[in-house]
């Protein structure tokens, strides 16, 4: 778990530039299981949504904003990495972890697109990787590897390909169903669902506005408030289980990175 502090500069057109001062972390339970929302009525307690703001040029910038948001928080690069914490090992710009298969589905797909020497070589360990064997976490070679290949442009490529697939595909479903209708409101979807409890917190969210009038922007702030208490809550079980590390890094998530991304939601530009 990487503690490294990082300066932004989020520069996007729908709202106003600021610096921030982030905490670096890594995903520790890897993506949601298939969610299915329906008849959540949250749409219809919102002014009317605007699908049409769906095409596809409004979700490649979505996209790209929170990927770049995300980034910030997960380290931001093909070849960010650590092996410290409950994810056993953490890998690239959004940090897949082996503890939950995103690594392998990484490793697997760049072993689809490159036929480099790296790519031969790391081709004998899918197995391990696909079964999560914690030994991995020891093998220099296998780490070596790694940091080579995030030298490949294919690597980028491969990871951009499974965080879409694996991460931002589902939360664009979930945002038609529950009513986010932004692109903030995609990113908080989107951070959420790369660190891990995203259907536990959507289910507590849509609880507490169950039959609410109230619009994109406090919907949000109260995702965002149990989300804190889901990483509080996580954190608590990990000091009790003498992970320490992973436990300090969830406290600081639910401090500095929540209160981030509650002060750009405040700042944000709703449509």
């Amino acid at each position: 778990m990487g503690f490294d502090q990082y300066k932004i500069n989020v520069k996007h057109p729908i709202f106003q530039q600021e610096t921030f001062h982030l905490i670096q972390r890594t995903n520790l339970w890897g993506c949601m299981d298939a969610i299915t929302l329906s008849n959540t009525g949250l749409s219809r307690n919102y002014s009317k949504i605007d699908y049409d703001r769906f095409t596809a040029g409004f979700l490649q910038n979505a996209k790209k904003f929170a990927f770049e948001l995300t980034g910030h928080f997960e380290g931001g690069k093909p070849g960010s990495l650590q092996i410290k914490d409950a994810g056993i090992i953490s890998y690239g710009k959004h940090q897949a972890t082996l503890a939950s298969g995103a690594l392998y589905e990484v490793i697997r797909t760049y072993s689809e697109l490159s036929s480099s020497k790296i790519s031969v070589l790391l081709r004998p360990y899918l197995k391990k990787l696909q079964n999560k064997q914690i030994s991995l976490r020891q093998d220099r070679q296998f780490i070596n590897l790694l940091i080579k290949a995030a030298q490949d442009p294919l690597m980028k490529k491969a990871q951009d390909a499974v965080f879409h697939k694996k991460y931002w595909r589902p939360v664009v479903e979930i945002a038609r169903e529950v009513g986010i209708n932004s692109e903030i409101g995609l990113a908080v979807l989107y951070d959420t669902n790369i660190q891990g409890g995203l259907k536990q917190i959507l289910d507590r969210t849509l609880k507490d506005t169950k039959n609410l009038l109230i619009s994109e922007r406090d919907f949000l702030n109260i995702f965002l408030n149990e989300r804190r208490k889901y990483l509080l809550n996580v954190a608590a079980a990990k000091r009790r289980s003498r992970d320490a590390i992973t436990a300090q890094a969830l406290e600081r998530d639910a401090k500095l990175r929540i209160g981030k991304l509650k002060t750009i939601v405040d700042e944000f530009k709703f449509p």
